[in-house]
């Protein structure tokens, strides 16, 4: 089916490529070229600035050389002219929802890195450019594995994957440890650590006894004097680190509408599972789900079917000056 799916799009997207090569426009600006479609040095100087913002998400450790940079900005240039072309090939349109997405994300991140973004040679415009393509990668991928598309996925795939990688709580969380005047990380006096324990055990028994755990946190933050809490469900991911190792098993050990107290070195934890998560299996982490089940076969098997085809031609020495640019702001 997926073979079929591929040489479909193949037969749509190859004459909108060479079409584009026809219509090519000469630049000044031009650095690169993909299929025929001019690739400028600011779109080429924002992909490179990704890589070196975070080389691990592709797939670079920290002492990566100038060339596997390069080859990682050529590749988001590749993505971008496959996936703007595709996107036009299916005759699909933005919605709201996506166009609000990238106003919020370029609104954010030119406000707040708008200095960095000019010294690196990068505008405004070139910055929505490399947002709408990864809406409308987004995008792509929903229409072909989401509800209705060629390849959905069935919900009760989604329902698996969900239950078995995410875990929803409610938790209050007791401190074991303080910071000594040097700053260091030390447990707490050994008296201390029993009190807290003993209040635990009470709050436990609260609820076990008809409390609710939102009631018993209020009384447990006016004792601590703390300023604030918060009784939200709490949802994560199995890979989270966020939490002590074993966490996350020892929550879904737990199951549905059940109480107790986890304990780690440097934490207490009264977990309480309600029924209420139910409603969100797997809800607003549907897509979220999606995506960890069929996003590497979405890029592997139908974006990679469209590049296939692509020649690509570079301008080394501008290309080349626009790494000097970007490196020296690091």
């Amino acid at each position: 089916m997926l073979k079929k799916v591929v040489s479909f799009l193949l037969a749509m997207v190859l004459p909108v490529c060479f079409c584009a090569s026809c219509a090519r426009v000469e630049s000044n600006s031009a650095v690169m070229t993909v299929a025929g479609a001019n690739i400028s040095a600011e779109l080429y100087a924002r992909y490179l600035s990704l890589v070196f913002h975070d080389p691990e998400n592709y797939g670079l450790d920290s002492g990566f050389s100038a060339a596997e940079a390069a080859g990682r900005a050529k590749e988001l240039c590749v993505d971008y002219v496959a996936v703007n072309t595709l996107f036009r090939a299916e005759s699909l349109t933005l919605t709201p929802q996506f166009r609000y997405l990238i106003e919020e994300n370029v609104s954010v991140n030119w406000n707040l890195y708008q200095n960095y973004y000019r010294a690196a040679g990068i505008s405004k415009q070139t910055l929505t450019k490399a947002y709408t393509s990864a809406a409308k990668k987004d995008m792509l991928f929903l229409y072909y594995f989401g509800k209705g598309g060629y390849l959905e996925v069935p919900d009760f795939e989604l329902l698996e994957y969900y239950e078995y990688n995410y875990a929803s709580f409610k938790a209050i969380i007791g401190y074991l440890t303080q910071r000594d005047d040097e700053g260091n990380t030390v447990h707490l006096p050994q008296e201390e650590t029993e009190r807290i324990k003993a209040n635990f055990l009470n709050m436990l028994d609260d609820v076990k006894t008809g409390s609710t755990i939102d009631d018993v946190y209020q009384k447990y933050a006016k004792e601590m004097n703390l300023s604030s809490y918060s009784s939200d469900l709490i949802t994560i991911r199995s890979d989270n680190i966020t939490y002590p190792s074993g966490f996350f098993k020892s929550v879904k050990s737990l199951g549905l509408g059940n109480i107790a107290i986890l304990e780690s070195k440097e934490y207490l934890f009264l977990v309480v599972t309600p029924k209420e998560a139910e409603e969100i299996v797997p809800g607003e982490y549907r897509e979220e789900c999606l995506k960890a089940l069929r996003f590497e076969r979405f890029e592997q098997q139908v974006l990679a079917g469209v590049k296939e085809p692509y020649r690509v031609t570079e301008d080394s020495p501008a290309l080349y000056d626009i790494y000097e640019r970007i490196i020296n702001l690091y």
